[in-house]
């Protein structure tokens, strides 16, 4: 697979397999091909590569258009990596890297949807090239999603390679067994995954309690459709539209080779407060924690000796209950960090 992610001009690092235990290569074909290496959930050595190759060259959720005012910084962090976004008083974002020992002191900055997305490799591939349509998605869902602003933030610490996260969000066959809540206001014979580049949506339709409580799904007023998107590498959109619209943003920081944050940003209009009652709902959610416990566990099992490599499920009909999308995933792993 061509990943459009990483078009640069910058020499790779050298090529992990020199000093790395055999594996089998990732295949285009999710049927056929084997799983990325579980050292390459342990070692620290990829987890520098990533910062670089992965982190360092794509474009990463940084901040919403209404966190930086016309004449005024926000400072926040590529995994790690400080910046500072300004605006000045035509309105034109830029991006920097605040820290006085970068290589890269100048950042390419882009809005999408109301959202300021930053790149450090200033010769990569607009995002609005990599990502067609998704601004479009995203404002079927939300139209004025500029208009809103931020009412809360999260940040949980979850003791996992930051790609187990995302692979678990790519997938939904755990669903039904692992969130009791999430599958019964989710239809999962509907839910589908898509992979298209840099992004990954999923659909479904949320079925409403009243309509579960009357046992009636066949009124259109009591079902939503269900939308989240994933953008490489480590951001993830959820929309809730209607007259309280909201917006979620995760993003992921790594912390190391087995550690990481899951960092949670919610968007509404202004005025539309939390109460509460909501901000516990957001500190304490109980398909998140779920998520959370499932990706610790799988941590611990990548570390056991008897495992190295494993296979994909895969079900073109019902994706619902197939692995493709993280097939796709690991595939864009496995070409930015060039494991040939």
């Amino acid at each position: 697979m061509q990943n459009q992610a990483n078009a640069t001009s910058e020499t790779k690092p050298m090529n992990l397999l020199h000093s790395k235990p055999t594996f089998v290569q990732l295949t285009k074909s999710p049927e056929l091909s084997p799983t990325l290496p579980s050292w390459v959930y342990r070692d620290p050595d990829v987890l520098d590569l990533e910062r670089e190759c992965v982190f360092g060259r794509n474009w990463v959720f940084v901040a919403h258009v209404s966190e930086i005012a016309a004449g005024q910084s926000f400072h926040g962090d590529i995994n790690g990596e400080p910046l500072v976004l300004s605006r000045d008083h035509d309105g034109n974002l830029r991006a920097a890297c605040s820290n006085p020992a970068s290589r890269d002191p100048a950042m390419r900055v882009e809005t999408l949807a109301g959202l300021v997305f930053v790149n450090r490799d200033t010769q990569a591939t607009s995002l609005a090239v990599q990502a067609p349509g998704l601004e479009a998605s995203i404002r079927g869902f939300i139209p004025d999603a500029d208009a809103l602003v931020k009412c809360h933030e999260t940040v949980h610490e979850v003791a996992s390679n930051w790609k187990v996260l995302v692979e678990n969000s790519l997938e939904c066959y755990h669903c039904e067994p692992c969130h009791p809540g999430f599958s019964t206001d989710v239809d999962m014979a509907h839910y589908r995954s898509v992979s298209d580049g840099i992004v990954t949506i999923h659909t479904s339709q949320r079925l409403h309690t009243a309509a579960k409580a009357e046992d009636d799904l066949v009124d259109s007023d009591l079902v939503d459709k269900f939308m989240y998107w994933y953008v490489w590498p480590s951001t993830e959109i959820d929309a809730t539209p209607g007259e309280q619209p909201q917006l979620s943003i995760y993003t992921r920081k790594a912390l190391g080779p087995d550690r990481h944050q899951l960092i949670g940003r919610y968007y509404r209009l202004p005025g539309d407060t939390l109460s509460s009652a909501e901000r516990q709902s957001f500190d304490e959610d109980a398909t998140l924690l779920e998520d959370i416990a499932i990706c610790e566990a799988v941590q611990r099992g990548l570390a056991s000796r008897g495992y190295s490599q494993g296979r994909f499920i895969v079900d073109a009909e019902r994706s619902h209950i197939s692995e493709h999308s993280v097939h796709h995933f690991q595939c864009m792993v496995s070409d930015a960090l060039d494991l040939r």
